[in-house]
């Protein structure tokens, strides 16, 4: 059975990366990200994509159930986002 490793950030430079390596060891991912629609799909077919924001309480809880490892790739708002 594959562990599920959830990625917070899995759609940026460091995160893409984090998920293709944890892919490729086997593990199933779920993918954290703002907007799945702008999600780039890595390579193999165990992707759960969760959308959410990772300030808020409600999505963070709904995202790390069932998850086995927990990864956080989320970096330093830019100066316009704050």
């Amino acid at each position: 059975m594959k562990q599920p490793v959830l990625v917070f950030g899995a759609n940026g430079k460091l995160g893409i990366h984090v998920v293709n390596q944890a892919l490729d060891k086997g593990y199933k991912i779920k993918a954290f990200v703002r907007n799945p629609e702008k999600y780039t799909l890595t390579k193999g077919q165990d992707i759960e994509v969760v959308k959410g924001d990772a300030t808020n309480i409600t999505d963070v809880k709904h995202a790390i159930e069932g998850a086995d490892i927990i990864v956080s790739c989320l970096g330093n708002p830019s100066k316009k986002d704050i």
